[in-house]
């Protein structure tokens, strides 16, 4: 089986995926929007160090999971399955995808999602874009990344005004 690397990941109207100082208060929380279903595909996610960190603070959610994070701090992983790297993502991909398994979350955040699009190992996007102008925090894309072309394959909008835009990276 061929797993699949998908970015599945919320982002504000401008691009942004946190608001200053990592707000992430914007955040539409009313309804599941197809985020357990799409849970339910994956049993590994690669994120950021922020992206951790942040995620630890709102409670664990990840349960079964193998999950890797990106970060340049050699440190001892702190249990639910957690691989601390600094992996080239071409060199991490091929030990993941040695393994059977579903399919695997690019998580975020943006340095990270930058990694594997400047790699090419990016197979989907499914962009949740929320109603709404932040005006600075981080962004989706960092300055920089490469060139990505891609073909969208399904929208669905919501009465929240909130958009999920799916595209297969070509």
């Amino acid at each position: 089986m061929n797993r699949k690397i998908q970015l599945f990941i919320a982002m504000s109207l401008d691009g942004y995926i946190t608001g200053p100082d990592g707000d992430i208060s914007w955040l539409f929380t009313d309804q599941d929007y197809g985020i357990t279903k799409f849970i339910e595909g994956v049993d590994t996610l690669i994120m950021g160090r922020k992206s951790y960190d942040a995620m630890l603070a709102l409670g664990w959610m990840y349960e079964g999971k193998k999950i890797f994070v990106y970060t340049r701090r050699t440190q001892n992983p702190d249990g639910q399955n957690v691989t601390f790297t600094s992996l080239a993502p071409e060199k991490l991909m091929e030990d993941i995808r040695r393994q059977p398994g579903k399919n695997i979350w690019l998580f975020g955040g943006g340095e990270v999602v930058k990694l594997f699009l400047d790699a090419a190992l990016v197979d989907e996007m499914v962009v949740a874009i929320h109603p709404v102008v932040l005006g600075g925090g981080a962004p989706l894309f960092p300055q920089g990344v490469s060139r990505t072309n891609l073909g969208l394959v399904r929208s669905e909008s919501f009465d929240s005004g909130l958009l999920i835009a799916t595209y297969l990276v070509s």
